[in-house]
C-alpha cells in the first residue's frame, strides 16, 4: 500500500436555498473560506501533502472568489481563533467553506481535529489538546446561506491507542458520524474503518481529485463529489472510495454554470461571415503560413481544400500522419532510416499541441510538444530547432497533419529563420526562445531583468530551460555556475549536448554559440577575469568551528553546521547561530564580508525568531568578549520593521536588490497587494495584483511556498507585507484579516 497521509474528509453542507436554488453572482453576498493544514507536528511523525494540500486549496477557493483565509501549523489557540473568526465572517456570506488537512481523531462519539502541538497520552488530554469539531459546526451553523466543512483529516491516527485504552471509541480506526441537519451534505474521503492513501504526488488522492473538479463551471456538488469518489477509486485502484451522507435541499455550485448564450443563428452568421474575410484576405497570398492560419481557425470551412490546395502547390500538404509518411519525409535529413523511424513514432505520441521540424543539412530533427496553442508549438519547436543546429529549420508536420511530404529532394524545404533564436540585443524575456508566451513571463527570467549585480544565464534547446545566477561575486563566477547547473540538470539527463551561454549581465551572447567560459573570457565576454577564492589553508576548517560551535548549540548541530558551512560559496560567506533554538544560518557567495553578515544575521533572526550570534569574521572565528562574557547577540532593525512598506527596510536582500525594481514595483502599486518572505537564499515573492489584499496575500504565501528551488527547505514562508502594511514580526504563516 503506498504512504498513508490519513486523508478522511468530512464534507457537511448546510443550505437554506430555496427548492431547486442555486447560487448565482447575481446575489452579491461575499463567499468566505478557512483553510487549514497542519503537517509538522510536535508529538507524531509529520505528515507529507497537508501543508500542500490547504495551500492549494486555498488557492483554489480564492480563484472562485471566496475571501480565504489560510492558516499553517496553528497550535490549539491559533486554530480556535482562526474558526472563531471564521463563524463571524460567515454571518450574512452566501457560502462558507471550512477545508482541513491533518490528523483528526474520534473519542466516545466526539470528532477531534489534532492541531500541530497536540500530545495525546490520553482521552482526558482531547478537552486541553484537541479542537472539537462540532465547534466548527455550531460556528457556521445557520449563519451562512450554504456551508461547507471539508476535514482531509488522519482515520489511521498516531494516538488511537492511546485514547480510550484500545478499546472502541479509540482504538478503531475513523470518526464518528456528525450531525446530521436537513439540507446537509456529509462526505468522507473514504468508507469508514478503512484508511485513506497519502500518495505520491504533491496532494492526498481525495485533494486531487476535489481540485481536479471544484472549478468546472456547471458541475453541481452532489455531482462532483460523484466525480471526486470515481477518480480516488481509480487511483487507487479501489483501496479507497469516498463515502456520503446526504439530506442537501436545492443546488449548489462552486463555479455556477455561464448564463444563456444568445440564438445559435447569430453566431453562425457572424463565423461565416469572418470565414469569408479571412479567406479573402489570404486567397492570393504565396506564403504557406497564411494558409494553415485559415486552417486552424476553419479546418472544416468552406474554403479548406482550397486552401489545401494551394499548400499543396506550393510545396506543402496537410495528408494526415502516418509513421510511414512521416519517416519517408525526415528521411531527408536523418542520417539513419532507424533515427527517422524512432523521430516519426516519438511524433505519433498523442498531444493536444506538437510539432515536428527538420534540422539543415541532414542534421536531425527535433519535436516538441506543449505551446498554448498550435502557432505557438510551432514557434518554440523552430526556435528550439534552430538554436540547436545553429541554423534555420523547416517544420515537417504539426498537430494530426504532415505539412511537407516530399521525399524526392528536388524541393526546397521551407526553411524558417527565427528571430529570437538569433537576439542579440540586451536582455529581455520576451525575447528568449524555446519558450510558451507564460513561461517567459516566469519570475526566474523577470528577476534577472530588474537585477543589476554581476549575473549570467545558460540555455540548452530540450524544453527551452533557462538557468539563471544572480548576485555573483563577478560575470565570470556567474556563468561558470550557470552552465554548471544548465550541463547538471537532472531532468535532461545531458541529453542533446552541452548548454550554450544565453546573456552575461544585461548582453544576450546566446548566437556565439559559447559552451564555457574559457571560450567566452577568449571572446572577450567578461570585463573582468574571474574572482579566486581564498587560497586554500586560509579557510576556516571544521576543528575550528567545532571548537566554537559545540558550547553554543551542541555536538550534534556543530557537526551538521561544519559540513553545511564549508560548502557554502565564496568569495564572501558568515555563519551565525541562535543560542536559543540551539542551531545555526549560514550562507555564502555575497559580495562583500558586509553584505554576507547583515544578511545571515537578518536571516538567521527571521528563521529563529530572536537575535543571533555572528560566528565567523570573514574567514576567521570572531573572537570570544573578555572575561569569559557571552558572544553578544545582534538585533537586526529591519526584522523587527512593522511601519509602512519601504525598500529599504526590508530584510533578506542585499543592499542592489533593495535598490531594485522589484521593490520599488511593489512600494509604488496603489491596487490590492501582498508579499512573502523567506530567509533560504533571500527569498521575496511580491503579489501586486488580486481582487483584494487578501487574494493577494494568499498568492505570495502559496509562490513562496511552492518555490520549486527551495523544494521545501526550512519550514514555511511568512506574510511579509498585506498592502503597505509590513507585518513580517507578526510572524504569520497565512493571512488573518
Amino acid at each position: 500500500m503506498l504512504p498513508r497521509k490519513c486523508a478522511l474528509v468530512w464534507l457537511c453542507l448546510f443550505t437554506c436555498l430555496c427548492m431547486g436554488g442555486a447560487w448565482h453572482p447575481a446575489m452579491a453576498q461575499p463567499r468566505v473560506a478557512l483553510v487549514v493544514g497542519v503537517a509538522a507536528y510536535v508529538a507524531a511523525p509529520p505528515l507529507a501533502n497537508p501543508r500542500n494540500d490547504a495551500t492549494d486549496m486555498a488557492a483554489a477557493l480564492t480563484r472562485l472568489g471566496f475571501e480565504t483565509e489560510l492558516v499553517i501549523d496553528p497550535d490549539r489557540p491559533t486554530l480556535e481563533a482562526a474558526v472563531r473568526r471564521f463563524g463571524s465572517r460567515a454571518r450574512g456570506a452566501d457560502a462558507a467553506v471550512f477545508y482541513y488537512a491533518g490528523h483528526a481523531l474520534e473519542a466516545a462519539g466526539r470528532n477531534w481535529l489534532l492541531p500541530r502541538t497536540a500530545n495525546i497520552a490520553s482521552d482526558r488530554d482531547l478537552r486541553f489538546e484537541a479542537l472539537d469539531a462540532d465547534l466548527v459546526l455550531e460556528q457556521v451553523e445557520g449563519a451562512a446561506r450554504v456551508t461547507v466543512v471539508i476535514l482531509d483529516a488522519c482515520r489511521d491516527n498516531p494516538f488511537r491507542l492511546a485514547v480510550g485504552g484500545g478499546t472502541r471509541s479509540g482504538g478503531e480506526r475513523g470518526l464518528a458520524p456528525p450531525r446530521a441537519a436537513a439540507g446537509t451534505l456529509i462526505g468522507f474521503s473514504t468508507a469508514p474503518g478503512t484508511v485513506a492513501e497519502d500518495g505520491r504526488g504533491r496532494n492526498s488522492p481525495f485533494t486531487t481529485a476535489l481540485l481536479r473538479h471544484v472549478e468546472t463551471s456547471g458541475l453541481e456538488l452532489r455531482q462532483m463529489m460523484g466525480e471526486v469518489r470515481r477518480d480516488v477509486r481509480e487511483a487507487t485502484q479501489g483501496r479507497q472510495v469516498p463515502w456520503e451522507h446526504s439530506s442537501l435541499e436545492g443546488a449548489f455550485y462552486f463555479r455556477p454554470p455561464a448564463p444563456p448564450t444568445a440564438p445559435a443563428s447569430a453566431p453562425r452568421v457572424v463565423a461565416a461571415n469572418a470565414e469569408t474575410l479571412f479567406w479573402e484576405s489570404v486567397r492570393a497570398s504565396t506564403d504557406a503560413e497564411d494558409f494553415r492560419a485559415y486552417l486552424e481557425q476553419f479546418p472544416q470551412g468552406t474554403f479548406a481544400m482550397l486552401a489545401r490546395n494551394r499548400l499543396a502547390q506550393l510545396g506543402h500538404s496537410t495528408e494526415p500522419v502516418n509513421v510511414a509518411a512521416l519517416t519517408r519525409a525526415l528521411a531527408r535529413v536523418m542520417p539513419e532510416a532507424r533515427a527517422a523511424e524512432g523521430a516519426a513514432l516519438f511524433f505519433e505520441q498523442p498531444s493536444p499541441h506538437r510539432a515536428i521540424v527538420a534540422g539543415p543539412a541532414r542534421a536531425g530533427s527535433y519535436t516538441s510538444r506543449g505551446g498554448e496553442d498550435a502557432a505557438a508549438t510551432r514557434a518554440l519547436t523552430l526556435e528550439r530547432c534552430q538554436v540547436f543546429h545553429g541554423a534555420p529549420c523547416a517544420l515537417v508536420a504539426e498537430a494530426d497533419s504532415l505539412l511537407f511530404a516530399s521525399t524526392t529532394g528536388t524541393t526546397p524545404w521551407p526553411f524558417q529563420d527565427m528571430p529570437r533564436a538569433r537576439h542579440a540585443g540586451r536582455f529581455d524575456p520576451e525575447q528568449v526562445p524555446g519558450r510558451s508566451a507564460a513561461a517567459r513571463r516566469e519570475p526566474a527570467l523577470l528577476a534577472y531583468a530588474a537585477a543589476t549585480a554581476p549575473r549570467a544565464a545558460a540555455y540548452h534547446s530540450w524544453g527551452g530551460g533557462v538557468f539563471t545566477v544572480l548576485n555573483a561575486a563577478t560575470e565570470a563566477d556567474a556563468a561558470t555556475r550557470a552552465l554548471q547547473q544548465c550541463n547538471a540538470n537532472p531532468e535532461r539527463a545531458g541529453r542533446n549536448g552541452p548548454c550554450f551561454l544565453y546573456a552575461v549581465g544585461d548582453r544576450v551572447v546566446l548566437p556565439r554559440r559559447l559552451q564555457n567560459v574559457a571560450e567566452a573570457t577568449a571572446a572577450g565576454i567578461f570585463a573582468a577575469p574571474a574572482a579566486t577564492l581564498p587560497a586554500a589553508g586560509t579557510r576556516l576548517t571544521s576543528a575550528q568551528l567545532l571548537a566554537v560551535l559545540v558550547p553554543l548549540i551542541g555536538a550534534q548541530s556543530a557537526e551538521a553546521t561544519a559540513a553545511v558551512f564549508g560548502r557554502a560559496d565564496g568569495p564572501f560567506r558568515a555563519l551565525a547561530v541562535n543560542p536559543d533554538r540551539r542551531n545555526a544560518w549560514s550562507g555564502g557567495g555575497f559580495l562583500s564580508a558586509e553584505t554576507a553578515d547583515e544578511a545571515v544575521l537578518e536571516r538567521c533572526q527571521i528563521f529563529y525568531a530572536s537575535p543571533c550570534i555572528l560566528i565567523t569574521d570573514g574567514e576567521a572565528i570572531r573572537p570570544a568578549p573578555p572575561g569569559g562574557a557571552p558572544r553578544p547577540r545582534h538585533d537586526m532593525p529591519r526584522v523587527r520593521y512593522s511601519g509602512v512598506f519601504n525598500p529599504e527596510q526590508v530584510p533578506n536582500r542585499s543592499p542592489t536588490e533593495r535598490r531594485g525594481r522589484s521593490l520599488a514595483a511593489y512600494a509604488e502599486a496603489s491596487g490590492p497587494k501582498a508579499a512573502a518572505i523567506h530567509p533560504w537564499g533571500g527569498r521575496f515573492f511580491p503579489v501586486i495584483s488580486g481582487p483584494t489584499d487578501a487574494a493577494a496575500a494568499v498568492l505570495a504565501l502559496q509562490t513562496c511556498n511552492g518555490d520549486p528551488e527551495r523544494a521545501g527547505r526550512d519550514g514555511p514562508c511568512f506574510l511579509y507585507a498585506v498592502g503597505n502594511q509590513v507585518v513580517l514580526p507578526e510572524r504569520r504563516l497565512a493571512f488573518i484579516p
